[in-house]
Parts: C-alpha cells; structure tokens; sequence
C-alpha cells in the first residue's frame, strides 16, 4: 500500500508540474513575464552574493561576513514583534462593533480542508519542505491532524516553535548588488 500511494503522489506532483508547464507556455504571448517567471523557477544557476559594501565601505566577501551584513539590514528594516514597548497608537480607537469572543476561533476540520484547498498551486512549501501539491492531494488525510495540533495551540496560547521558523533569501531589489540596503 505505501509504495502505491508513493506512485500516485509521484504521479499526482508529475501531473501537476506539467499543467502548470502547460499554463506557463500558453501564457507566453499574453502574459510573458508570467511564462519567463516559471522558467526561471527551473534555472539551475544560482545568484551567489560575493561581496558587500559594510557601513565603513569595506569590502566583504566571506560568507559570514555577507549573511551578518544581510542580518544586519533586515534587522534594520523589520520590527522586532517580541518588543512589549509599543508605543501607543497616534489615532483615535475605533469603535467595535462586536465583540471578540473565544467561539470566533472554533474551527473543524472541513475549514482546515478549505483553507488547504486557498493555497496557490504555486505557492512554495515552508520550512518543512511539504510540497503544496502533497497537501492539496492530501488535505482529507491531514486534516485532523492539523486541526489537532492548532486547537491545542489555541488551547493553550502556544504556537509550536515550529512554526515559528521561516527561511529568508536575500532577494536584489535595485541598483549595486555590493549594497545590502538593495536586498
């Protein structure tokens, strides 16, 4: 049985891989940018950052020295969400209509189907490098599962550290590639 559901999932992610091939070459008239998107997702070259300018104008091309750099930048940039020092709002409170009550985060496991089901095929898988379509063609199998593991958090307050992890690419914006500001 384990090796049959291994060929339909094969089968399932070979499908999917070729009707969205299928999609990209139909759109390459209309919509090119959408066609040459796909085909740079298959690009075997990978864009290596081989040096960066520091805050002194320093070069520096060492890997740890480009990803500090690169952590540096984003730090700058992204707010820090375990900060309890939130500064008040400068606007005026709006009114609440309804309340907010514990039932609002009841969920079963047909609303963790759906929301499976509002992944874009396309979507790239997370941390836990589930590929999308796996889930899609499993949502029925992983439901409970799923629903299990976020009633407790919501039961108890936690979010499993898990979840809590996320890779970040450094992706060129604009202008030097040397300057981390560009990513």
């Amino acid at each position: 049985k384990l090796a049959l559901a291994h060929i339909d999932i094969r089968d399932a992610i070979n499908q999917d891989l070729f009707r969205r091939e299928q999609q990209a070459v139909s759109k390459v008239k209309d919509n090119p940018k959408y066609f040459y998107s796909y085909a740079k997702k298959f690009s075997k070259k990978k864009s290596n950052i081989a040096m960066l300018f520091d805050k002194n104008g320093i070069i520096r091309s060492k890997p740890k020295e480009i990803a500090n750099l690169l952590q540096q930048q984003f730090l700058s940039v992204f707010s820090d969400p375990s900060k309890t020092n939130i500064d008040a709002a400068s606007f005026p409170s709006p009114t609440i209509e309804h309340l907010f009550t514990d039932d609002m985060l009841d969920f079963n496991t047909d609303d963790v189907i759906e929301a499976i089901g509002d992944i874009k095929p396309n979507a790239a898988s997370g941390p836990d490098e589930i590929p999308v379509t796996l889930l899609k063609n499993c949502k029925e199998g992983l439901a409970i599962p799923i629903h299990l593991i976020w009633s407790k958090s919501f039961e108890t307050g936690v979010v499993p550290a898990f979840y809590k992890f996320s890779h970040v690419f450094p992706l060129h914006k604009k202008d030097s590639k040397a300057i981390p500001a560009n990513y």
